[in-house]
């Protein structure tokens, strides 16, 4: 049974810890779910889930787990062990290894994550050299077959890299190298060039500094420069040479891009000031990551201080970014941020909390096929520019009525406004036209009553919602009330809450919804728990006149370690603490003991035991940026390792909310792709007309010159000024030609779509995927988890991926006009 259910042999090793730790220990548990279920809604009556889990570690060196999952007749199970796959991370002292399937990040413009099957090693001696090195297989072979087309054949990739690093006493300096390239040789079956998928090489070199030019003034800088051959078959560059052409074969498809990112922060006061600047170069790429953001420049500026003797804090946060640096997209985007975070203690009883955020993001859509440069203002009148402006104030008071060890209040106001107004700015005039206006008001007042001693607890609030649009207005509005009280020296916690909310529109009301709600748990012998969750609601109104749904959940969990038994059976071990435990006990004196549940998962022990718990789901499959700001969240934690248990739940709470989004958004980004594909598809035959409109007007003024639409190449005899005219026009018509066709052949390629499994089955939109969720998941993070805007995101990245593809698969000599005869000059 053992090897039956194996699957994944993979940790970290630390060989100081060899004989220290026991030679075997095991820590696990399981937990059953039952949900009963009466009402209107299409779900069952009854269902089930039981799970389990158990880790096993050897000397402290190896994890193994396993788990399970049984609910309504179905049976998963996971497997510990691939015997094709191992990783190991031995350590000792200032020597780390890595070995087998390994995973590195020398920095966000060259390795960052790319996971490897090799070896590599980090020295850090207590000196001013540190060194990290790598070598190794980054991608495996798959042969392309043609029965299975959900498998994206790949060429084997090795790559290997460098990092030195040397710290002066006022500057450090950081050098990285790194190198990858396919085997062209390493596949059986031939590739078809309509997959898109071509062996490629690349070269990227960075430097890096961390500096103080003068007291208090940090700053940091780091200069990327990639060089990527796209196919290696193509023929050698006998051109001009590159930077590193004594490095690097360069061949016709070889391309050079930059990276720049510079950060100055200055400690002023009881704060600090500062400024960031990002350009990455379009098309920017390293095959060290797996996913890379670039054409984009962000330019940032923030300060924050605290004033009046500690008792109001200002921080401010301001950036700019923008994309198409070189003025080939169909589309620009400018966003500009703003937020600013004010925090006044008014009095140990009161205080204030203020935020003010303003995004706007400015859209300027030309023709997705006008490339061309402006000659005269009215050549591209049927610009558009789009400008969004969102508007978030929030404030939140807070005031201690009374506090004792007998009785607390505490009265809390929060009040948040939204606004968001969809602008259009006409062309000549410049005057903006508002197209969509959206305003929401959320508001609540609470009360919060609590007998410390009797274990008792009151909260009473009322909330409000006011939205208003461009068509009609809505608004709910009701109270809530809860009660909590614990029995048997808190091992038995219960609650009841009732909540009655009516919603109107227009004025008129629409409906009425009553909730109740009860639930108790009871924790016993040590590691058990079971729990109960009954849920009444009742509505009334709206279409389908009036329903009642009744839930009632139940679940049972249990915890366990091999210590346990030993402390329960062997009467020896309980009376007398070996001294090793002693000395743990007193190093972990006063670290506060929480219990929470998220997801239907409980996290319990001290802050250090359930971080360790919760980093178990991050993985390196999240983007660079998300897990920055997971560190963030995870060092604001440990600074409450002492505090109040409800304050570390919360921060906890924030923490797996942050992990999870990511995943969320990850199992609908399927479905967000194919309505971008279905917008696509509408959108590209509404303008069909127009593109070949365009393309026609731009060839008549070619074959209509004097050279008659001739290749400028050819042309031997003729006056400079003449000649040089000619070129750029000539330029211009065979970019709108290449448009033109990549327009028909992406139509010709999505007209294909029609149901979700088309769009499941399209090689193509399988590499769009891969290479657009991060980007994708960036876009839906900054715009507040806005479907939409991710959607006219991917609309956008659809189409340049198209045109793309259309520049290797289709001839720009070869096309048909539908709506214009052929012979039409």
């Amino acid at each position: 049974m053992f090897f039956v259910m194996s699957g994944n042999f993979c940790d970290a090793q630390d060989f100081s810890q060899i004989g220290k730790a026991k030679l075997f220990s095991y820590t696990g548990g399981i937990a059953a779910n039952a949900v009963f279920y009466e009402g209107d809604a299409l779900r069952d009556p009854f269902t089930y889930v039981l799970q389990g889990n158990v880790n096993f570690n050897f000397s402290g060196l190896y994890n193994v787990p396993l788990t399970f999952t049984y609910s309504n007749q179905e049976f998963n199970y996971s497997k510990p062990f691939k015997f094709n796959r191992l990783s190991l991370n031995p350590s000792y002292k200032w020597i780390s290894a890595h070995i087998g399937d390994a995973s590195m990040t020398f920095s966000p413009y060259t390795l960052s994550g790319h996971q490897f099957t090799g070896v590599g090693v980090d020295l850090t001696p207590n000196g001013p050299i540190k060194l990290s090195a790598m070598y190794g297989r980054l991608i495996r072979p798959v042969e392309y077959d043609p029965n299975i087309p959900e498998n994206t054949p790949a060429y084997e990739r090795y790559g290997y890299g460098l990092k030195a690093s040397y710290d002066f006493e006022k500057f450090n300096v950081g050098l990285t190298f790194f190198t990858a390239k396919d085997d062209v040789n390493s596949l059986e079956t031939e590739i078809p060039l309509e997959i898109g998928v071509t062996p490629k090489e690349n070269l990227v070199v960075s430097v890096e500094s961390t500096f103080k030019p003068i007291k208090n003034l940090q700053v940091n800088v780091e200069y990327a420069t990639s060089a990527l051959t796209e196919n290696l078959n193509t023929e050698e560059f006998d051109g001009s040479l590159g930077p590193f052409s004594f490095l690097f074969n360069e061949k016709l498809s070889t391309s050079y891009y930059n990276a720049l990112r510079l950060n100055m922060n200055y400690a002023i006061g009881n704060g600090s000031i500062g400024a960031g600047y990002e350009r990455i170069d379009p098309e920017y790429k390293t095959l060290g990551a797996y996913f890379f953001n670039n054409d984009l420049e962000n330019i940032t500026v923030n300060t924050s201080q605290t004033i009046f003797d500690g008792k109001l804090g200002v921080q401010v946060n301001a950036g700019l970014q923008r994309n198409n640096l070189d003025n080939t997209k169909k589309s620009e985007l400018r966003k500009i941020v703003t937020t600013i975070n004010l925090n006044y203690t008014a009095s140990e009883k009161t205080s204030i909390s203020a935020t003010y955020s303003n995004f706007q993001n400015l859209t300027n859509i030309r023709n997705q096929f006008d490339y061309i440069n402006e000659i005269s203002q009215y050549d591209n009148i049927d610009t558009l520019n789009f400008k969004q402006l969102s508007q978030n104030a929030n404030v939140t008071v807070d005031h201690m009525l009374s506090s004792s060890s007998t009785k607390k209040q505490n009265l809390n106001l929060s009040l948040n406004v939204q606004d968001v107004r969809d602008l259009q700015e006409q062309a000549f005039t410049g005057a903006q036209n508002t197209l969509n206006t959206t305003r929401l008001l959320n508001s609540a007042l609470g009360y919060t009553l609590g007998f410390p001693e009797e274990n008792l607890s009151f909260s009473a609030a009322v909330n409000a919602t006011f939205n208003t649009t461009t068509d009609v207005s809505s608004s709910a509005v009701g109270p809530t009330l809860v009660v909590g009280k614990k029995f048997l020296d808190n091992q038995l916690k219960t609650s009841f809450s009732s909540s009655y909310n009516t919603s109107f529109s227009e004025g008129l009301k629409q409906n009425e919804v009553l909730s109740l709600r009860c639930s108790a748990g009871y924790k016993f012998l040590r590691n058990h728990n079971i729990n109960m969750n009954l849920v009444s609601m009742f509505r009334s109104g709206g279409a389908s006149g009036g329903t009642n749904d009744f839930t009632a959940t139940v679940s049972y969990s249990y915890s366990f370690a091999s210590g346990d038994w030993k402390l329960k059976f062997n009467k020896k071990q309980k009376t007398k603490t070996p001294k090793a435990a002693k000395k743990k006990k007193v190093k972990e004196k006063g670290l506060t003991i929480i219990k929470l549940r998220y997801r239907d998962i409980i996290y319990e022990g001290n802050v250090f035991e359930v971080l360790s718990q919760i980093d178990r789901l991050r993985t390196s499959e999240v983007p660079y940026f998300k897990q920055i700001e997971l560190n963030t969240l995870k060092k604001d934690i440990t600074f409450l390792k002492y505090a109040a248990p409800k304050l570390i739940n919360e921060k906890m709470i924030d923490y797996l909310a942050a992990i999870y989004h990511y995943f969320d958004f990850r199992d609908k980004f399927n479905d967000i792709v194919f309505n971008s594909v279905l917008l696509l598809k509408k959108d590209a035959a509404r303008i069909d007309i127009d593109v070949e409109k365009k393309f026609i007007k731009l060839r008549q003024r070619v074959e209509q010159h004097q050279f008659k639409g001739i290749d400028p190449a050819q042309i031997t005899t003729a006056m400079d000024w003449e000649l040089t005219t000619y070129k750029k026009l000539y330029r211009q018509f065979v970019k709108e030609r290449q448009l033109f066709v990549g327009h028909r052949w992406m139509q010709k390629q999505i007209e294909k779509i029609e149901t979700f499994r088309d769009y499941k089955r399209r090689r193509e939109l399988i590499r769009f995927r891969a290479i657009n969720m991060e980007q994708a998941y960036k876009v839906y993070s900054d715009e507040q988890n806005s479907i939409p805007k991710v959607e006219a995101f991917l609309l956008m990245q659809l189409i340049e991926y198209y045109q793309e593809l259309a520049k290797d698969k289709v001839d720009p000599n070869d096309y048909k006009l539908k709506y214009i005869a052929q012979n039409n000059n």
